[in-house]
């Protein structure tokens, strides 16, 4: 035995094997309706634990509801029948208590002036989620969020995705889940999103009738909600020459002690954490990574003055320089050398879940988007062919593996025809005509000393 719904109708029969545990579990189901489609919240409670006899052989934990969960304690005798489980079990909390945690629970998620309906309990006996090496008996008490206030609707979109919601599909459950069998609990499990499916969430929405009635009283969210519409200063990085790097570093970087491998992914980190660090101190949460660059924004609302912050910015990607630099030392051969470029612009832009119900991770949109990515890809071309910027000074040809700024006219605008970076570290080489797939444009180049 791993796992079996447990009829209570039938208090004499015995249970299969004694639970070591016993807990009422008080659970809040969500639906949620976008675009004519519902779905279920689903949250991450915990990932597996590693101590214990067994240790998971994956990295797993389970989507499941919201919940209050409450241990039930079996004094000197673990029940051994259906009826003394299910006495023991009801005993341990009333309703209104229940409900009262539950509007608790409510209100830690943002929701306020929430109705709660009740939607029947079963019992489970399993093998632990967390410790699949115990069996424990759940019961499970449904209830159901029938309504909230408007105002609270962006805490259940949870559109920077702080709340770590997934909304699982019940028109489209069979298609949008898998079955996949675990060895570790002697069961078939159902998979969402790469994770497996609580077995009471499972038996729920495997359930036709259930899905229909949870359904019915999903609560309406509108697109917008999903993500935030914003103006502000965009980023986009990347390196050039980063791959020859790596395959430099694995070619001919080894020693005694540390193979090409080990010395190729300290070389990859160290570049992800720099950036990391960078992104971290100038405040933004608005990124998206891609290996050995990143598309960032700086909302209007987060920062008083654009040149203040542009500067900023661009202090800390000197530092970035610095220690790329420093890597490129321990590469003998110049060809393979570590450039980067980046390109700044300003304009309105949309960030967090795109899709919304259907994303499962924050991403941008909007035409500035679009344009800050691909002043970045004709900077990157520009340095590929050797061009040179019309400015001041006498014309420099552009080479692969310098270090480039290149600042857009709308960003221009913003700081103003005087405005000169406040590190002097960066040399103005004038201004470029540029051309990218399915974009022409022009902006200002400036070169980034180590």
């Amino acid at each position: 035995m791993t796992y079996q719904i447990i009829d209570t109708g039938h208090a004499l029969t015995r249970l299969p094997e004694p639970p070591s545990q016993i807990w009422v579990i008080a659970s809040l189901e969500i639906t949620v309706r976008q675009g004519g489609k519902t779905h279920l919240l689903l949250t991450f409670p915990s990932y597996p634990l590693k101590s214990g006899r067994v240790s998971p052989p994956h990295d797993e934990g389970y989507w499941s509801p919201p919940f209050v969960a409450y241990p039930v304690p079996m004094t000197f005798s673990p029940p051994t029948t259906v009826g003394s489980l299910h006495k023991l079990a009801a005993a341990r909390i009333s309703d209104d208590a229940m409900k009262t945690d539950l509007a608790h629970l409510a209100y830690q998620m943002g929701l306020r002036d929430t109705e709660l309906e009740y939607r029947g309990s079963f019992f489970e006996l399993k093998k632990s989620p967390r410790s699949p090496e115990l069996v424990k008996a759940y019961k499970i008490v449904r209830y159901g969020l029938t309504g909230v206030d408007e105002a609270c609707l962006r805490n259940l979109a949870d559109p920077d995705m702080r709340r770590g919601y997934v909304y699982l599909p019940l028109d489209e459950y069979e298609e949008m889940t898998r079955p996949l069998h675990s060895a570790l609990h002697g069961r078939t499990e159902r998979w969402f999103l790469g994770k497996p499916l609580m077995s009471d969430v499972e038996h729920i929405v495997s359930d036709r009738g259930c899905r229909g009635s949870m359904s019915a009283s999903a609560i309406d969210i509108e697109t917008a909600l999903f993500s935030r519409r914003e103006t502000g200063i965009l980023c986009a990085v990347d390196l050039a020459g980063y791959g020859g790097a790596l395959r430099y570093a694995r070619e001919n970087m080894h020693s005694f002690r540390e193979t090409s491998d080990v010395i190729q992914e300290t070389f990859r980190k160290s570049v992800a954490t720099r950036f990391d660090r960078m992104l971290a101190r100038l405040g933004t949460t608005q990124v998206q990574t891609a290996g050995d660059g990143f598309v960032a924004a700086f909302p209007r609302r987060s920062f008083e003055n654009a040149a203040d912050t542009v500067d900023e910015l661009l202090e800390e990607w000197r530092a970035v320089v610095r220690r790329i630099d420093d890597l490129n030392e321990a590469i003998r051969n110049p060809q393979y050398r570590v450039g980067s470029r980046m390109a700044l612009h300003y304009g309105e832009y949309e960030y967090g879940r795109i899709s919304g119900v259907g994303s499962f991770a924050l991403a941008f949109d909007g035409a500035a988007i679009i344009e800050v990515c691909r002043l970045e890809q004709a900077l990157a071309i520009a340095m590929r062919e050797g061009l040179a910027p019309e400015g001041p000074i006498q014309p420099t040809e552009l080479a692969p593996r310098q270090n480039n700024l290149l600042i857009s006219p709308g960003m221009q605008d913003v700081l103003g025809s005087g405005w000169r970076p406040r590190d002097d570290g960066y040399m103005h080489l004038g201004e470029l005509d540029l051309v990218a797939k399915e974009f022409i444009g022009h902006g200002n180049v400036w070169q980034v000393a180590a």
